[in-house]
């Protein structure tokens, strides 16, 4: 057997071994091909449709098994090249630096800021909470949320504002009113405030309108000291010169004459004081009342002359006629 031949068997078996029969590439095996295309882009043999990047090059394997160019470089708003496409980012690290308030996420290509929740702790370029856009707030008085030592949103605690009246309070010295009942700022001398005067210093609301009624034993006293207002627990509501303390009352200036009947008092919300049987604030059980309704928002005061008023606003529409003691 002659070399020549010997040879053309060896190269036959070669090619055989190779399974390359036929026109160029058509009988490749994928499995083979799938060896030469590394996972970092290289060899020069592909599977037609294949896609990959080479720096910042997008290729893609045409159908005769050779890569090409499959556009331009990447680069300006879409540099990063990720499985033949160019986008803004292919990981959260290609969208920048995070932050307290804001981490760069990679959405689709996209870079994002997630925006840490509003009040939440910071203390980045001299900030003490997050506003939720992203920034750390250099006050938390106005990140629009309760947070720090706020007693409502942005109002109370050490640094902001004092809250008005109705919301949430934990002390008198949260509330613009300087006074903080059952954890909500009221108005200066409510029936139920914890304060006596007014910061004026003319008079003192003692039942503002709402749907309260006072019960038997409630005493409210004027700026002075001089007068109270007390609802006995006879049933009558009475004004003294000289505040009761325990059994002992001063003068009696003014009753509602309901002794055996009221329950308790009520400054209702149409501006009429009425004085109620113990069922309390329903149609048919008044006992007495000022005769003013009609005049929503009107207040109860007692004034440091001895005077028990109701007025709107600046406008007195019911007085004890008891002035000038």
């Amino acid at each position: 057997m002659s070399s020549r031949w010997i040879g053309s068997l060896l190269g036959v078996s070669l090619l055989a071994s190779l399974g390359v029969f036929g026109c160029s590439g058509s009988g490749t095996n994928a499995a083979q091909v799938s060896a030469q295309v590394t996972p970092d882009g290289g060899g020069s043999v592909c599977v037609s449709g294949a896609l990959r990047c080479v720096s910042a090059q997008p290729q893609t394997c045409d159908p005769s098994g050779m890569w090409r160019d499959a556009g331009p470089v990447c680069s300006g708003a879409t540099p990063i090249c990720s499985d033949a496409q160019c986008v803004a980012c292919a990981t959260d690290s290609d969208c920048g630096t995070t932050s307290a308030c804001a981490t760069a996420t990679c959405n689709a290509g996209s870079c994002e800021s997630a925006n840490a929740p509003l009040g939440k702790p910071c203390a980045e370029h001299g900030g003490v909470v997050c506003d939720g856009q992203g920034t750390c707030s250099a006050s938390h008085c106005t990140d629009g949320i309760q947070d720090a030592d706020e007693s409502d949103t942005d109002c109370g605690g050490a640094t902001c504002s004092a809250c008005t009246t109705g919301e949430a309070c934990a002390a008198n010295t949260d509330c613009q009113s300087s006074d903080c009942l059952a954890a909500k700022c009221v108005s200066c001398g409510t029936s139920s405030s914890a304060q006596a005067c007014c910061p004026n210093g003319n008079g003192v609301t003692i039942i503002e309108p709402g749907p309260g009624c006072a019960p038997q034993g409630t005493q409210w006293t004027s700026c002075d000291g001089r007068f109270g207002l007390i609802m006995q627990t006879d049933g009558n509501l009475v004004l003294y010169e000289g505040p009761c303390n325990g059994s002992a009352c001063g003068k009696p200036l003014w009753a509602s004459n309901t002794v055996g009947c009221g329950g308790c008092a009520a400054m209702q919300e149409d501006g009429n004081l009425v004085v109620y049987d113990a069922v309390g604030r329903a149609p048919g059980h008044a006992c007495w009342a000022s005769g003013t309704p009609g005049n929503a928002g009107a207040a109860l005061m007692l004034q440091n002359d001895g005077t028990l008023r109701i007025s709107k606003g600046a406008t007195p529409v019911w007085s004890s006629g008891t002035c000038c003691h």
